[in-house]
């Protein structure tokens, strides 16, 4: 009998965060995860997490899930609704293995803070 001793080595790749701010009309005409991002179009997107975090207090975290790099329809109505001081996280991009041509790092995180128009 021959016995295998098989390990497993998680390894934890940091996430980079990329702050940017963004003003609100650009927002407002965004189509896809490039347009708010500005990566370079190359960089094949195949999902990625969108979660807006408003100013106000009494509001509660929306999250959509893109299956694309397009804005998905529930993404495009919530930014409709964003204002001067929210915060939106774009997270778990799932990209071409090569992005990091294009955007240094296939694991950031972008971090875009709503400014006035």
């Amino acid at each position: 009998m021959i016995t295998y001793l098989i390990s497993l080595l998680f390894v934890v790749i940091p996430s980079e965060n990329v702050f940017n701010e963004i003003n609100l009309e650009d927002i407002r005409k965004a189509q896809d995860f490039h347009e708010l991002t500005h990566i370079n179009e190359k960089c094949k997107v195949y999902s990625f997490n969108m979660v807006i975090v408003p100013i106000a207090r009494n509001v509660d975290v929306i999250e959509a899930i893109n299956s694309s790099d397009k804005l998905n329809e529930r993404s495009l109505l919530e930014l409709a609704k964003v204002k001067v001081g929210d915060v939106i996280y774009l997270e778990q991009i799932k990209s071409v293995a090569d992005c990091h041509l294009y955007q240094g790092s296939d694991y950031k995180n972008y971090i875009l803070k709503i400014t006035a128009e």
